[in-house]
């Protein structure tokens, strides 16, 4: 199987769950359905971030 590849738009989602909704990143990933640490990733890499990690 091969590796999963997610489009921008799925990635900005995510991310503004984590950070205009407060979502933590675990239950950010079990709402869409990927792991943690890829949605740590996501935040931690999205542009002109200026908001706290998680």
């Amino acid at each position: 199987m091969g590796k999963v590849r997610y489009t921008e738009q799925f990635k900005r989602d995510a991310v503004r769950l984590v950070v205009e909704e407060g979502y933590s990143a675990k239950r950010t990933a079990e709402a869409v359905g990927v792991t943690a640490k890829s949605v740590r990733d996501w935040v931690a890499r999205a542009p002109g971030r200026d908001w706290p990690r998680y």
